[in-house]
């Protein structure tokens, strides 16, 4: 069966009314896996990048923060993904909001308080000021956003487009409403999951010429850093590690920004 990753927004949780009525919609179809994003950003992308190394996946979809944290694992883990009003600047949810808050849905560590705190917000900023790092051209179409006519939350469609190219309009809120999920956001995954797969061989140029096979993602015994396994397809065909978020960087080259391995396809080797 098809598995889903649904990431909810800042305020929600796993349990929220979006996930509950993709669980609904897709029953038979897909297994929605939603899990409760931890309150900071780089503990909840640890989070998630471990779930999608135990659990094949077929497609990302988020919500506004979730959306956030999407677009960042889609080059980490080549799933296809749709990000429902993503919340690309989360320091101005925040900012305005310093204080103690209930989150919308039920946890299921029983915990429905969060604070927002200055420490918290200068998380998100330098998360948010390198969010597109890691970005390839690779997944361009891998990407695609969803903007509803009525949202007044969240206004990041030109900087989104200025790295994936579809966009869907829905009539609908920032957060999504049922009727949206049942008809805007179902149909979308659809037809995504027919026209887009997760990329389950990944191969890579490096900015030299060398072509890569990568093998596995592991963690450092004594850091627990991310490292990525990867074989060269020339010479030897050696094995190398290095970190995996420089492995994925993007780095800058006689005034040109280019990714350090770009990725290709099979085909292109």
């Amino acid at each position: 069966m098809i598995k889903i990753m649904f990431l909810h927004g800042f305020t929600s949780s796993g349990d929220c009314e979006i996930a509950d009525t993709l669980r609904k919609e897709l029953d038979g179809i897909a297994e929605v896996v939603a899990p409760d994003i931890p309150l900071h950003p780089y503990e909840a992308m640890d989070v998630l990048q471990d779930l999608c190394g135990e659990q094949q996946f077929d497609l990302i979809v988020g919500s506004s923060c979730g959306s956030f944290y999407g677009q960042q694992l889609v080059r980490f883990t080549t799933l296809p993904a749709i990000l429902v009003s993503p919340f690309l600047k989360m320091t101005e949810f925040l900012e305005p909001r310093i204080g103690i808050h209930e989150y919308k849905s039920p946890r299921k560590d029983g915990q429905q308080q969060f604070e927002i705190t200055p420490e918290l917000i200068a998380e998100f900023a330098w998360m948010e000021a390198h969010q597109f790092d890691c970005y390839d051209p690779f997944n361009r179409d891998r990407v695609w956003g969803m903007f509803g006519s009525q949202d007044t939350l969240a206004h990041f469609r030109n900087l989104f487009t200025e790295y994936y190219p579809k966009a869907i309009d829905f009539d609908g809120p920032h957060t999504m409403t049922a009727g949206n999920v049942h008809q805007d956001l179902v149909p979308a995954i659809k037809q995504m999951l027919a026209e887009v797969t997760p990329v389950r061989e990944r191969y890579f140029r490096h900015f030299k010429g060398g072509k890569y096979r990568l093998w596995h993602i592991a963690k450092d015994s004594e850091t627990q850093e991310r490292m990525v396994v990867y074989q060269a397809l020339y010479s030897k065909h050696g094995y190398w590690v290095r970190p995996e978020r420089m492995f994925f960087e993007r780095i800058i080259r006689d005034g040109d920004t280019f990714p350090r391995f770009a990725e290709i396809k099979k085909e292109d080797l």
